[in-house]
C-alpha cells in the first residue's frame, strides 16, 4: 500500500564539475581569478540539461518544484541560477557560497533590485581563516531581508559553528535544507 502522507520522492541530478567550474560558475569576471561565463552555463542547465531530464523522468518540472543547489562557487552559482531564471528554479540551496567573488558583486547588486518569486536557503560555517565565508553571507542574507524576504518564510539561514569550508562540512549539514524539500515537496513559499 502506498502512504498517502509520505513526502514526495526527490530526484537528485549532480553534475560533475571539472577544470572551467570557475568560468562556468561565475556570474561577473573576478579581477584576480577571472571568470564571468556562468550565463552560458545556466543556458545549458536550463535549456538542455533540465527539459532532458524532465522529458526522461517523472518529473513536476515547474519552478515551484524545482530547486538548484550547490557549495562554494556551486552555492554562489545556485543563487545566480534562481535569481536570473526564477521561473525555473524556485528554490535556491546556496550552500557556503562564495559570495566573496569580485568584490562581493551579488551584495552590491541586491539594493535597488526586485524581489524574486524564489525561496532561498544560505548557509555557511564559521571556522578557518576566511570563516567560510559567513560575513558576506550574512551581508547577503541582510540584503534579502531588505528587499522583502523573511526568514522562515522565503528565506532561510543557518550559521553552522565550527564548520569550515569543505565538502565534508556540507555533507554533515546538508540535512537540513533537503528535510525542507522533502517535508513539503517545495520550500515553503509555494
Amino acid at each position: 500500500a502506498i502512504d498517502e502522507s509520505a513526502p514526495p520522492g526527490m530526484l537528485v541530478v549532480g553534475i560533475d564539475n571539472n577544470a572551467q567550474r570557475i568560468d562556468e560558475y561565475t556570474p561577473t569576471a573576478d579581477p584576480s581569478y577571472g571568470g564571468g561565463f556562468a550565463k552560458d552555463y545556466l543556458d545549458f542547465v536550463a535549456d538542455t540539461v533540465k527539459p532532458y531530464v524532465d522529458g526522461q523522468y517523472r518529473t513536476l518540472s515547474d519552478a515551484p518544484n524545482t530547486a538548484v543547489l550547490g557549495s562554494s562557487l556551486g552555492g554562489l552559482f545556485a543563487f545566480y541560477a534562481g535569481w536570473t531564471k526564477p521561473t525555473v528554479f524556485g528554490n535556491v540551496v546556496a550552500m557556503s557560497p562564495s559570495f566573496w567573488w569580485d568584490n562581493e558583486t551579488v551584495r552590491r547588486s541586491l539594493p535597488g533590485s526586485q524581489k524574486r518569486a524564489i525561496f532561498v536557503y544560505l548557509d555557511s560555517g564559521d571556522a578557518g581563516p576566511s570563516s567560510d565565508g559567513s560575513v558576506a553571507c550574512k551581508a547577503v542574507r541582510d540584503g534579502l531581508i531588505a528587499l522583502g524576504y523573511n526568514l522562515g518564510v522565503d528565506l532561510e539561514y543557518w550559521l553552522e559553528a565550527g564548520a569550515g569550508h569543505n565538502e565534508a562540512a556540507w555533507a554533515a549539514r546538508l540535512y537540513r535544507p533537503l528535510r525542507l524539500l522533502s517535508t513539503t515537496g517545495s520550500f515553503p513559499t509555494h
